[in-house]
């Protein structure tokens, strides 16, 4: 509207007939008659947003009062989306620290499987000295696989270094040749040592 047609103390049948029906608070008065209690709503006009506030007065008379919220709604509309962000990232750290669980679980498995095999063939050395079964061969097989899973624990920390080192880019990637048969021979013996 144009200033010059609104001015304080200006009733509602003042305002010019093509100016009325562009007014929200004009359609609310005209079908909700009289109000009790304040209203308000949010309305955009050619690209900016009013609050449109119309407030009762014990004389029966409504003041009507309209605020610019553009800058408002832009704030708002930031916020939302700083909120997907953040709700984003918190997601990705869930999951991120749900991996972590699982990869120390695993990792958990993998260090105890070698453990529990130096351990039980060291505590069956220990068990034939405390009943003088001394048996040389025997006890040479059990330091050999007790080598054997103290080098593969050793390799399983040397792997996780290794990818905390690759992670922070600083070991480059070498490919090289595995034999197989010692590889499963060496899985065959952490099974068998699992298995006693």
């Amino acid at each position: 509207m144009d200033p010059d047609d609104l001015s304080s103390g200006t009733s509602l049948g003042e305002i010019p007939a093509h100016q009325r029906t562009t007014l929200t608070e004009f359609e609310q008065c005209r079908t909700q008659g009289r109000f009790d209690t304040a209203k308000t709503q949010t309305l955009e006009r050619e690209g900016r947003w009013y609050r449109s506030t119309i407030t009762p007065l014990a004389s029966g008379h409504v003041v009507v009062s309209h605020t610019d919220v553009t800058e408002l709604k832009a704030n708002e509309a930031k916020l939302l989306a700083l909120r997907d962000i953040l709700l984003t990232e918190r997601n990705r750290a869930e999951a991120a620290n749900e991996a972590k669980s699982e990869f120390l679980a695993k990792i958990s498995h993998e260090l105890r499987t070698p453990l529990n095999a130096v351990i039980g063939f060291a505590d069956l050395m220990a068990q034939d000295y405390d009943r003088g079964r001394h048996n040389p061969e025997r006890h040479l097989g059990y330091a050999r696989l007790i080598s054997d899973s103290g080098r593969h624990l050793l390799t399983i920390v040397e792997d996780l270094l290794d990818l905390t080192r690759v992670e922070k880019g600083r070991v480059p990637l070498e490919e090289s040749e595995v034999d197989l048969v010692e590889l499963v021979q060496s899985v065959r013996v952490l099974v068998t040592a699992r298995r006693t």
